[in-house]
């Protein structure tokens, strides 16, 4: 029985620390993000589904001349880490392409312009430099 409650125990704890991203200043999130990221632009969000976590976002300005204006992609809500797409709106995305899925960079700075403090970066006024 001990056993088996360590296991639980340990599970929960490492779940607890999956999420945690490193304390940047937001001028190294966004150099980070524009080296790393395949897809960067703003999007509106026009279909979300709840049952297969995923959604459709279409492009509406390429932010690094990578993706077609009316470019349709599907995203994948991966349900740790990265921002959580759950309703229709406008996005500022940072992002790649994985296993047929745009996916949102863990930890990154994609938003909704509609509630851009879902995924609020950390209140450190040196973070903002």
């Amino acid at each position: 029985m001990k056993k088996q409650l360590f296991i639980i125990l340990l599970l929960i704890s490492l779940k607890s620390f999956a999420c945690t991203c490193a304390i940047k200043k937001l001028s190294e999130w966004q150099k980070y993000e524009l080296e790393n990221s395949k897809c960067i632009f703003i999007g509106e969000v026009i279909e979300v589904n709840d049952s297969n976590l995923t959604f459709k976002i279409k492009v509406t300005e390429s932010l690094d001349g990578g993706d077609s204006i009316g470019n349709i992609y599907i995203g994948k809500n991966w349900k740790y880490c990265s921002p959580y797409i759950q309703d229709n709106g406008k996005w500022i995305v940072y992002g790649n392409m994985e296993d047929g899925f745009l996916r949102l960079n863990m930890c990154g700075i994609s938003r909704s312009f509609d509630y851009p403090i879902v995924n609020p970066l950390p209140p450190s006024p040196e973070l903002y430099e």
